[in-house]
């Protein structure tokens, strides 16, 4: 239902929208008459389709409460859990034990290494009297 109320407004709005246009250029009112009925069907056909089409992907709910929507995803978050537990886990390897330690250098290129205060470049600043 909220596809066609949706798609009803689109189609009103998009004819009175071509209603005004034709008015204000001064158009015969059968031709602005057959441009609104026109219009108005493209438009409200256009929209009830691509919501049509976004429900059918499952994209968006339009016609569902709120709690069933929340029910459906849930019971597909279970769904696949369930099949990624049942998948077979690859190994991992085994961690080499590294010593606490580092070099002073930082160890690799671009590591890691957390700031102490005998890492830290202590700058003298004058103070002002």
């Amino acid at each position: 239902m909220v596809k066609f109320q949706m798609s009803l407004l689109i189609a009103i709005l998009a004819a009175l929208a071509i209603c005004i246009a034709g008015v204000l250029r001064d158009i015969r009112g059968t031709t602005v008459l057959f441009r609104m009925a026109v219009g108005a069907c493209g438009s409200g056909l256009f929209v009830y389709l691509v919501t049509f089409i976004l429900e059918a992907k499952g994209w968006v709910f339009f016609d569902k409460s709120l709690d069933e929507a929340l029910d459906e995803a849930v019971e597909e978050k279970g769904d696949a859990e369930k099949m990624a537990e049942a998948a077979p886990q690859p190994k991992a390897p085994q961690a080499e034990e590294q010593n606490d330690e580092q070099p002073e250098g930082g160890g690799e290129e671009g590591g890691f290494q957390p700031l102490a205060s005998e890492n830290l470049r202590h700058v003298d600043t004058e103070k002002s009297q």
